[in-house]
């Protein structure tokens, strides 16, 4: 009987013991993804364990998180464990901060074009980011992805221009107020190269809320619009970013044989056009080729 005593004694300090640690670590984990280290949350949390960045999603407000340091005793009883010392640093970071090439643009076409007049780069200012570009492309063992959207209707968050998910168009603008600061910080190119684990070229194109008057040729981009109840200025941006694209195409080519030897920037130049041409361009819940935009 003492023996039996002392064994249910002994599972109810285990047992104790067990909630406690289930009380500390939580009773369901968030599922994850992981490559090379680099974890990725079912809420779009991020963590790279090479460079230890934790990162919460971008959200519009603020959010409560809290840190727990666990330390892992010797046995299961034990009240004693290693030291363990955590360094937090808790940064609200710059959209896009971690961008190898950073190029935001305004009012960079005449109104309702998506003709392009002045080129994208600059020798002297843009050499050294585009050099790192190009030979991180040469390594094949990176993913290289391009993501274009035509944004439509923007909005200023209070940090930058994002897409406003219910504009409100208007039918002109106010008297003298085009080239007002509210409209002219929308009407908004973004190109961005990020290079980590992967390498990513993204563009982004937006427009201010008044109408737009485009007049629409194809016959394919003219269905999808009345099928998806896309506006001018959707299709207007989606144009933009694809001139964007187009432009480039063209200007990367040039540099990549003026930066490196004939053979690398074949191999650059090559692995570019080709993700290039096939790449889509997203518009609100429908997508299109680049070629659609000829």
């Amino acid at each position: 009987e003492l023996k039996k005593q002392k064994a249910i004694d002994l599972m109810a300090q285990y047992k104790m013991k067990l909630d406690k640690y289930k009380e500390l670590m939580g009773y369901r984990w968030a599922e994850y993804e992981e490559k090379d280290g680099f974890y990725i949350f079912e809420d779009s949390s991020t963590f790279d364990i090479l460079t230890q960045d934790f990162k919460f999603p971008p959200t519009d407000s603020s959010e409560f998180f809290e840190v727990r340091l666990i330390a892992i005793p010797e046995s299961s009883l034990s009240n004693s464990a290693d030291e363990v010392m955590l360094h937090v640093n808790v940064v609200d970071d710059v959209p896009k901060y971690d961008a190898r090439v950073r190029l935001e643009l305004y009012d960079l076409f005449a109104s309702d074009k998506w003709t392009l007049n002045q080129p994208l780069f600059h020798e002297h200012k843009d050499s050294v980011s585009l050099r790192i570009f190009f030979e991180n492309l040469l390594d094949k063992k990176k993913d290289f992805k391009i993501i274009a959207r035509g944004q439509g209707i923007g909005k200023w968050n209070g940090t930058t221009v994002v897409k406003d998910e219910k504009p409100k168009e208007l039918k002109r603008y106010p008297k003298g107020k085009k080239d007002d600061e509210r409209f002219k910080r929308l009407r908004k190119t973004e190109i961005f190269i990020r290079i980590n684990r992967d390498i990513t070229l993204e563009v982004n194109s937006y427009t201010d809320p008044v109408q737009s008057n485009i007049k629409i040729q194809s016959p394919k981009l003219l269905e999808l619009k009345q099928k998806y109840r896309l506006s001018n200025n959707d299709l207007l941006s989606a144009y933009r970013t694809a001139a964007i694209l187009k432009q480039l195409k063209k200007e990367l080519n040039v540099v990549a044989g003026t930066y490196l030897s004939r053979e690398k920037a074949a191999r650059v130049i090559d692995r570019l056009n080709k993700k290039i041409n096939k790449t889509r361009i997203s518009v609100g819940p429908v997508s299109f080729k680049l070629e659609d935009f000829e």
